[in-house]
């Protein structure tokens, strides 16, 4: 477990006990994941999803091809109260809860681990707001590997 130990140094990312130091340690294929990041000092998480890969190109001599990722390594959520815990010295920990391979998926799984998890209503919770639009057409993918 990757464990903050001064304010200047950066936690890794964890998933299933194994560091990711960079793109190359993540899921092939993923475009991204979601998370839960734990607040030691205060027991506190915050649940939510990066997206690493950025879009494809839709036309010209690149067209299908990505343009690159997005820097996640030192990410640490979009809570203030979180990002503020951390400044001033909170321990934390940064876990991949699952890989995702559409935005669809982002979507429905970031939600459903906010939902499932009742961190809206839960005070050890950073999260406090959650809104999802997804289309199960979207999610044919997943749907497979409900079979």
């Amino acid at each position: 477990m990757a464990v903050k130990k001064n304010k200047k140094e950066t936690v890794n990312w964890t998933h299933e006990g194994r560091e990711i130091k960079s793109v190359a340690d993540c899921e092939p294929n993923a475009i991204g994941f979601i998370y839960e990041i734990t607040n030691i000092s205060k027991n506190k998480k915050y649940l939510g999803r990066k997206t690493i890969m950025k879009p494809k190109y839709t036309s010209g001599v690149n067209k299908g091809k990505s343009k690159g990722n997005y820097p996640f390594l030192a990410y640490c959520g979009s809570s203030k109260s979180l990002l503020e815990d951390i400044k001033n010295g909170d321990d934390y920990k940064k876990e991949i809860l699952r890989w995702c391979y559409t935005k669809a998926e982002l979507t429905y799984y970031e939600s459903q681990a906010i939902y499932c998890s009742d961190s809206l209503l839960d005070e050890s919770y950073y999260n406090f707001w959650c809104k999802a639009t997804v289309y199960s057409k979207h999610l044919n993918s997943a749907k497979k590997d409900l079979k």
